[in-house]
This record gives C-alpha cells, structure tokens and sequence, in this order.
C-alpha cells in the first residue's frame, strides 16, 4: 500500500513538473502589434511599413516564417520586426537569426555612428510562443510595455 501511495505521488510529480514546462500559445495578429508600437510614439524616426518580399534579404528565415517589417529613413537605426514562425521550435532559429542580423548590422554602424550601434545592440529580441520581436527604437520601456499587452 505505502509503495502504491510512492508510485502514484511520484508519478503526480512528475506530470505537473511537465504540465508546468509546456509552454504558453499566444495568438497575435502581428500586423496589429507592429502598428501599435509604431503607433506609440517608439521612434524618433519616421518608420514605414515594408514588403514582406524584402525580409529575405536582411533576415535568413525559412520560408514558412512570416513577418511585418518596417524600417526608419536611414537617419537611425531604428526599425522594428514582427515574426511568426510556424510553432516555438521554429520560433527559437528565428530568435537567433534576428540577433545575429542585429550583431552584424551593429558593427556596420561601429564604422560611422557608434550611438546607433549602442542603440542596435541595446534592442528588443524577444520570443513567445511562436512570435519573435526585434526592435530598435527611442523609447524601449515603450515598446516592451505595448508588447507586453499583447502577450498578456
């Protein structure tokens, strides 16, 4: 009897310590989520939205990974990307690659303008779920505090 109680209160620890692992699914329209934060007065630049088509030649995501990107004049480094990747897996590559695109885009900006690599490499790269945000931007308590609502 004492050993059957054992088993079960094991085998109970063991499935919440899983339950308690899994990781949340958030569902965001990414498109809402990029206009809300250029919306919320995030930059000092003036951004705008560009086609998704050009995501392939700053980012090296798989094609199934979609995205809202908006970029500023050139004047700064600013600019903000919204990632959806098929699932949290896929999401993590995503992470990666974006960091990687902002370490690179940092050290071209170490050749001319060393307060807008500072700012590059000060960024928002954050994941959940399956949604990855990248962003450079004036105001980052800002930004962060908009994207918290929608991954409430």
């Amino acid at each position: 009897m004492k050993r059957s109680l054992a088993l079960f209160a094991a085998i109970i620890l063991l499935l919440s310590a899983l339950v308690s692992c899994a990781e949340k699914e958030y569902t965001v329209d990414k498109s809402a989520l990029a206009a809300a934060i250029v919306d919320g007065e995030c930059f000092a630049d003036t951004l705008i939205e560009v086609p998704e088509q050009m995501l392939k030649y700053s980012y090296q995501v798989a094609d199934d990974v979609t995205a809202v990107l908006y970029r500023g004049t050139n004047t700064t480094a600013e600019e903000l990307t919204v990632f959806e990747a098929p699932d949290a897996e896929s999401a993590k590559a995503v992470l990666d690659i974006a960091n990687a695109y902002l370490d690179t885009l940092a050290k071209t900006y170490d050749q001319y303008n060393a307060k807008e690599a500072a700012r590059i490499r000060d960024a928002i790269v954050v994941r959940y779920g399956k949604y990855v945000i990248s962003c450079v931007c004036n105001d980052k308590a800002g930004a962060q505090k908009i994207i918290d609502e929608y991954f409430k």
